[in-house]
């Protein structure tokens, strides 16, 4: 204290209830002012001191015992206080006489002292309670604020999209006469008058649309019933949906097309023909899908109405079946002019018979005569060549007569397919070589057992090889190959060349009667050799077909059953 030069306080202490505190200051000679002061006054004033309604202040020391003087019944004589204290902080439930207390305290270093503020729990707390309560309050005011604002907005921006949504909805189902209200503000006005013009737009083009299709669909009635082949639509219950003109002449039905349309006209009822109501009956019980062929018509009379040609197959839309659709076309005249081409042909080929034989007999006794010239025998061999083809059209009328009628004679035996090769080989080796043109005979492995009519089989290779032959160019090359077929108990018969080849769009017709290449490509013969070649396999249950490129050649397959040696069903 001395050598720092300032006054000093001693501990407060009690003088007959007079609370006392003592202060020594150095002087500048050594020696020291002391001096006693009554705290009496300062304690009134702090005791003076309120803190809310029930609260005091006083002055502790370090172990929160209130000091000397404070002597009166707040918190009660002798009350030892709450313990040692740090420089500042607060303490809670401080049981006194007066009930439980709550209290703060804070360091005074200038007097080396602790202030301590006391007061009455409840009255302490009732404020932070109160202000608690407030502010739930206000929370709970602000959530319902909240939430009303929010279903309001909610709502506000909703109702618009809803409306958009079921605009949708009904455009989705073609309805677009309705325009949707333009509630909403901001973008969302704008998205429903955009969305308004968009639905004008496809009104517009709806009517548009429909009013094409009405044309549409009158230039297709126009059509349909202007056109001399019978058109009927039918659904699969057998009920009639459209007849044209033609159509119903044809099966002789009463009344106009629009009424039978409407009358629920079956077709059973329409159809007198047994055969036209068998292909239909497939149809409606899904047997097939398309169906056609000639068909006999009766009138009520029970006289024909003549042959017509039918095709009937289902109809879809969208990947479903809606119906039946028959297209009939009266083929009578020309079935009738076919028949009487027939007919002129078979006769002329007996009337031709007899003086082809004579022909023939003439010209071998000219070519045996030593004295012919080679002007003459050169002209000998023209006339012999000209009678052979007409010899062969003599042969083919009558073979196609038979095979149209049934009355061909087919004998099934076990036939050698190398046999058959060696002896193809042995014919047409030789023409190869005349021509210059390579030739090929393969057999493939060797296969079971095969059994057919082997005089007709050859026949068809024959003729295949004559054809290839005959548009193969000097220098190319003719492949003949027979083995068993890799997919099916089956022989397989191919012929290739390196001719011409056949056009895409004539490839179809090929095995036609009197059918010949249009172009440059014919080469003498009158069309009738394919279509006995067909004959003749189909007459062995199999197939036969061309593939064929154009510049790239030919190649003709058949294939027939083996070991079959029952004839097949007529």
């Amino acid at each position: 204290m001395r050598e720092q030069g300032r006054a000093a306080l001693g501990k407060i202490s009690d003088s007959r209830g007079t609370p006392l505190v003592s202060i020594c200051h150095p002087l500048a000679d050594g020696r020291m002012v002391y001096a006693v002061y009554s705290m009496d006054s300062l304690w009134k004033r702090i005791k003076n001191r309120k803190v809310g309604r029930t609260g005091r202040m006083i002055m502790v020391d370090e172990n929160g015992r209130p000091l000397p003087g404070i002597s009166d019944d707040f918190p009660e004589p002798g009350w030892e206080g709450p313990g040692p204290l740090d420089e500042k902080g607060w303490l809670d439930n401080i049981q006194t006489k007066a009930g439980a207390m709550v209290g703060a305290f804070t360091y005074a270093p200038s007097f080396g002292l602790w202030t301590l503020s006391l007061q009455n729990r409840e009255e302490a707390f009732a404020r932070s309670e109160r202000l608690g309560l407030q502010v739930a309050g206000f929370i709970l005011t602000l959530s319902l604020l909240v939430s009303v604002g929010a279903f309001w907005l909610t709502n506000k921006l909703t109702s618009p999209l809803k409306l958009i949504i079921a605009g949708a909805q009904r455009a989705s189902r073609n309805e677009f006469s309705v325009p949707v209200p333009e509630l909403g503000w901001g973008e969302l006005s704008v998205l429903s008058r955009n969305f308004n013009k968009m639905m004008g737009t496809l009104r517009a083009y709806q009517e548009l649309q429909v009013d094409r299709v009405i044309e549409e669909k009158a230039k297709m009635d126009a059509v349909v019933r202007s056109i001399p082949e019978g058109v009927i639509l039918a659904g699969f219950d057998g009920y009639i949906l459209y007849v044209n003109a033609s159509a119903r002449l044809m099966l002789g039905m009463r009344g106009d097309c629009a009424a039978i349309s409407q009358s629920n006209a079956h077709l059973h009822e329409a159809i007198k023909s047994s055969g036209l109501r068998e292909m239909v009956l497939r149809l409606i019980k899904r047997q097939k899908r398309s169906d056609s062929g000639d068909i006999q018509i009766q009138g009520d009379d029970g006289l024909s109405r003549g042959t017509f040609s039918c095709s009937a197959a289902v109809i879809s839309a969208k990947d479903r079946d809606i119906g039946i659709l028959l297209v009939l076309r009266d083929v009578t005249a020309e079935r009738n002019l076919a028949q009487m081409k027939d007919d002129f042909f078979h006769s002329l080929v007996h009337d031709l018979r007899s003086p082809i034989s004579s022909i023939d007999g003439f010209i071998e006794i000219m070519q045996n005569r030593p004295a012919l010239g080679e002007k003459e025998k050169k002209y000998l061999d023209y006339i012999q060549t000209s009678s052979k083809l007409l010899r062969e059209l003599v042969t083919n009328i009558l073979d196609m007569a038979k095979l149209e009628s049934g009355t061909m004679e087919i004998k099934r035996a076990p036939a050698e397919a190398a046999a058959m090769l060696d002896s193809l080989r042995n014919i047409y080796a030789i023409q190869a070589e005349r021509k210059k043109a390579g030739i090929s005979f393969a057999l493939g492995a060797p296969p079971h057992a095969l059994v057919c009519d082997r005089r007709l089989i050859e026949r068809v290779l024959m003729n295949l090889l004559g054809n290839a032959l005959k548009f193969t160019p000097a220098g190319g090359q003719i492949a003949l190959n027979i083995g068993a077929a890799v997919d099916a108990p089956q022989m397989e018969f191919s012929i290739s060349d390196t001719g011409p080849g056949i056009p895409a769009d004539q490839l179809k017709g090929v095995f036609e009667k009197f059918r010949q290449l249009e172009g440059g490509m014919q080469r003498g013969g009158y069309g009738l050799g394919l279509a006995i070649c067909k004959r003749l396999v189909e007459l062995h249950n199999g197939k036969i077909w061309v593939e064929s490129e154009l510049g790239k050649g030919s190649k003709f397959i058949f294939r027939i059953p083996l070991q079959q040696l029952n004839p097949p069903a007529s």
